[in-house]
This record gives C-alpha cells, structure tokens and sequence, in this order.
C-alpha cells in the first residue's frame, strides 16, 4: 500500500508514522500545580487557573492529563534533524475525524476521498495497511502537537512505518495547503449590479461596502 517499513535508527522523517505517543490534554482555566514540600514529605496542590499561575515568574510543575495517540510527523525532513521539537499531527479513526461516509458504499466512499484531495485539506487519507491499521484512519489536521526529539528518539519501538515517497510528495501537498489557508470571497471585485445577480446562485453572501445599496 503506501507505507514502508523504517529502519531502526534512521532519521527522521517528514511522514513518519507513530503509535503511542503521548499527547497532553488540560485547561487553562483549571491548572494543578504540584509544590515540593520538601525530603520525606508529601506534595502540596494547588488549584486554579492559568492566570493566576502565570503572574509567578517561576517554573511551574503541574498534573496534566496525557492521552496515547496515533501521530504523523510533519516537522520538514530538513528541520527534524536539528530542531529541539518536532511536530506532530493526530491520527484518529476516519469516521472521527471525517464524518458521514459511515456505512456509505464503496462508489460513493471512493468519490468523497478523491474528490476531498483537491476539495478539503482538513485531513489526509490513511488507508488499512500492514503498519497496525486495520481500519480506515485519517491524519487530523486541526490536531497538532510536540515532542522533544532527543526524548522521542530513546523509544524506536514507537514508529510504525512511514509513508512511500509517492504518499509523502502527496501528503506534503495536502499539509502546505491546510497552513497556506486563507478567506478568500470571490464576489470581492464584483461591482454592486454584478454582485446582486452572484447572489442569485449564492444566498446569503454579505456584500462589501462598494457593494451595498
């Protein structure tokens, strides 16, 4: 399919596929800070929220929730040599991540996911493969987070595979896009008689300045 194998101790690399990595997960309005009472006794808590912690000018110790997630690096080949953190963005279950192709037919599966590639860079397709998916899975754009990578390469074991180069060029594409977005009304230049007959086909628009009556 469209996942190699890796090498253990290879570089790494944009694409690569990882399993169990932990991704933290709190509030900033609910913060629990853990004080050092000292040899032989027990931790203090404190409780509150990140406004209030951050007045300290101090470093801060905290309990924060961590969850086991599915990754895909996307720091630049280049960079993830050097760079102190890479980053990662979460894999999850496709019909998570891109509902309402539950149960759909395989025709009309195989025209939203080609027709997502041009139309939607919110997420990339991951198909069921011999890296441990055995279920369509889907690469979350929205979903990104970061690890040290001289602390992520001390557990090899956590990399599955990592996509084929014909996938990589792909998925490089997809992610340039998604970060590349930007509002874009194409009615902008539209005078204010050429705006109302847009409107025709398009409800509900909200015209420019230039536009209005």
């Amino acid at each position: 399919m469209i996942y190699d194998a890796v090498p253990a101790g290879a570089p790494f690399r944009q694409g690569d596929i990882f399993r169990g990595l932990p991704k933290a997960e709190f509030s900033m309005a609910d913060v629990v800070s853990v004080i050092d009472s000292g040899v032989g006794q027990a931790p203090q808590f404190q409780r509150g929220s990140w406004d209030v912690f951050s007045r300290a000018d101090a470093q801060l110790t905290a309990l924060v929730p961590i969850r086991q997630v599915k990754a895909i690096l996307i720091t630049q080949t280049c960079d993830a040599a050097h760079a102190e953190a890479l980053s990662f963005c979460e894999i999850g279950l496709f019909s998570e991540v891109a509902p309402g192709l539950e149960g759909a037919r395989l025709e009309k599966f195989v025209k939203a996911v080609t027709k997502q590639a041009k139309d939607d860079q919110r997420w990339f397709y991951l198909p069921p493969g011999e890296i441990g998916f055995t279920e369509r899975m889907a690469v979350d754009f929205r979903s990104v987070f970061s690890l040290d990578r001289d602390d992520l390469a001390r557990f090899e074991s956590h990399r599955v595979g990592r996509l084929t180069d014909v996938a990589a060029e792909h998925f490089r594409e997809k992610l340039a896009e998604f970060f590349r977005r930007y509002p874009y009304d194409p009615w902008y230049p539209l005078t204010r008689e050429e705006f109302e007959i847009y409107l025709r086909d398009h409800p509900g628009e909200e015209p420019f300045r230039w536009q209005r009556s």
